[in-house]
Formats: structure tokens, sequence, C-alpha cells
């Protein structure tokens, strides 16, 4: 199951750069793209840690949900990388060297720490005994949070490019926040499921 969802986590690249394409015809407002690809990237990776786990024996804690989809964000984040590490542009090995510790730095933390926060809340979504309509909302919740996390951050780097000290501030900034985000949800998470176990 690991291996599927960070393989469909991969695949999932290609339906991300095809909706953002169809995102770019029909907007041409650069922050509002920017923003827009954060959040049909995290749903890709929904759908893929979801298509290859939701329903089947092996998700039986409410962690798990976590940590599928940190993995599929990996997944994306590996063929997203690699991407970007075949492009024509980056002729010599220093800017190639460059590219391959920003790119493993940030594009690979943001992906899967993006994911995991809105795993937390899809995992309260799926194990709690909630009214349905609160747990919808533990849904969107989450994928708001993710996608504007990962949209300020896509943003961070565009403006840092330009040598501005506060954008690259952030741009280091969210990344640790969703560290310790990542890291109190998962203990949560761990909590809750031996709290089901025992109640079981």
């Amino acid at each position: 199951m690991v291996l599927t969802v960070f393989l469909l986590g991969a695949i999932s690249v290609l339906l991300a750069v095809g909706l953002e394409k169809i995102a770019g015809y029909l907007c041409h407002n650069f922050i509002v793209i920017l923003i827009a690809s954060a959040f049909i990237e995290e749903i890709v990776k929904y759908i893929a840690a979801r298509f290859g786990t939701w329903k089947k024996p092996a998700l039986d804690e409410p962690v798990d949900v976590m940590l599928y989809m940190i993995i599929a964000g990996l997944g994306f984040a590996a063929l997203e990388n690699l991407f970007f590490l075949l492009d024509p542009v980056l002729t010599t090995p220093l800017h190639l060297a460059e590219v391959s510790m920003t790119r493993f730095l940030g594009a690979t933390f943001i992906h899967a720490l993006a994911s995991g926060t809105w795993g937390y809340f899809i995992a309260l979504n799926y194990f709690s005994n909630s009214k349905k309509s609160k747990k919808r909302l533990y849904f969107w919740i989450g994928l708001l949070l993710a996608g504007l996390l990962h949209g300020a951050y896509n943003l961070s780097i565009m403006i840092a490019s330009k040598q501005q000290s506060f954008a690259l501030a952030l741009s280091l900034i969210i990344p640790l926040i969703l560290i310790f985000v990542n890291i109190g949800s998962f203990r949560k998470l761990k909590k809750k499921g031996i709290a089901l176990k025992k109640s079981n």
C-alpha cells in the first residue's frame, strides 16, 4: 500500500499539470494561478491517497490517514522534482546542484507537510463520531488550510527569487510551521487511535 500510494502520488503530477494548464488558460492573473495550482496539487494528492487506501482493511487507525497523505505528497514531489531537474535550462553543474537543493528542501517538505495537514482533518472526518455536517467541515477546513499554506509558500518563493527578505523569511517559516503542526497532529491522532482501540 505504501508503494502503491507513493506511485499514485507521482502519477498525480500528470493530472495536476493538465489541470494547471486549464487554469492558466481560464485565468491570466499570476497570483490567482499560483494559489489555484496549490489547491489543484493538494486535491490530486488526496485523490491518489484515497484511491490507493480508502475502504481497505489496513486503513484502520486515524494516524494511517495522515501517513498515507504524506506518502502521496512525497510521491508527487519526487516526480515533480525530477521534471524540474530535467529542465534543459539547467546547463551547469552548479545551477543543477542549487535547484536540486532548493527543490529537495522546499518543494518536498511543502508537498509532504501540506498533505499531512489536510490528512489530519480527513482523519477527523473519517474516524469522528460527530454529526455529518461537522465531519464535512473538518474535510473542507483541512483543504482550505493546506491549499492556502501551500499557495502562500509558492508565492513567497516567487517573490524571494527577487531577493526580498520578507518573502525569503516566509518561505522558511511556512515549512517550519507545518512541521510543528504535523508533529502535534500526529500525536493527537495517535492518542485518538489508542482511545478507539480501548473503546472497541
